[in-house]
């Protein structure tokens, strides 16, 4: 199962860790590794080394959560603290610290390349809400959000292409890629 950045990894430490059950009545999240008949979860693979000599990651460590957050929630490293600290003693260029713990290329946030019809949409829609009469939350007739929706990707089209569409179909592609959602990065796999 691929884990997605940023809190893809919670998958792990709310559902799965929990035997798929939300509660935990005072359990520790590690506690299903040796409760529910799993091993814990280990550090394992030639990769190790490319952490760095003082990684603090020895093959059979056993993974803790904090060292998750780090390297499938955030894309640093697994003991991004003690690096920072260690790197901290050499140099203050925040540029350098964090490029001392880093892993890589940053994760993609989905969210931040929202195109402009997306967020012109969007606006549009929460004004006719408002000049009805009607919360954010109450459902918009089809047919109103979509002539809101073209309209806009019309005049998208042409601030893009200094042209109108051709057609119907150019404009329809136009608004499947504009709103077209960004993949998140996917930061690993949950392989057992």
């Amino acid at each position: 199962m691929k884990l997605s950045a940023g809190s893809g990894y919670t998958y792990l430490t709310k559902q799965v860790a929990r035997d798929d059950v939300t509660k935990t009545n005072g359990q520790a999240l590690a506690d299903y590794y040796s409760e529910k008949g799993e091993r814990p979860g280990v550090w394992m693979g030639s990769g190790l080394a490319g952490l760095g000599e003082s990684n603090g990651l020895s093959a059979g460590d056993v993974v803790t959560e904090a060292q998750m957050k780090n390297l499938f929630g955030q894309g640093v490293h697994p003991n991004a603290e003690a690096v920072m600290a260690d790197a901290e003693s050499a140099t203050s260029n925040p540029t350098e610290l964090e490029r001392a713990t880093r892993l890589g290329t940053p994760f993609r946030d989905p969210s931040e390349n929202t195109s402009p019809l997306v967020v012109r949409t969007s606006r549009a829609l929460n004004r006719w809400l408002k000049a009805h009469g009607m919360r954010r939350t109450d459902e918009i007739p089809d047919a109103v959000r979509e002539k809101i929706r073209t309209d806009i990707a019309r005049e998208q089209f042409a601030a893009t292409f200094d042209r109108a569409p051709l057609d119907e179909r150019e404009l329809s592609a136009f608004i499947t890629r504009e709103t077209r959602q960004n993949p998140a990065s996917v930061a690993g796999f949950d392989l057992t």
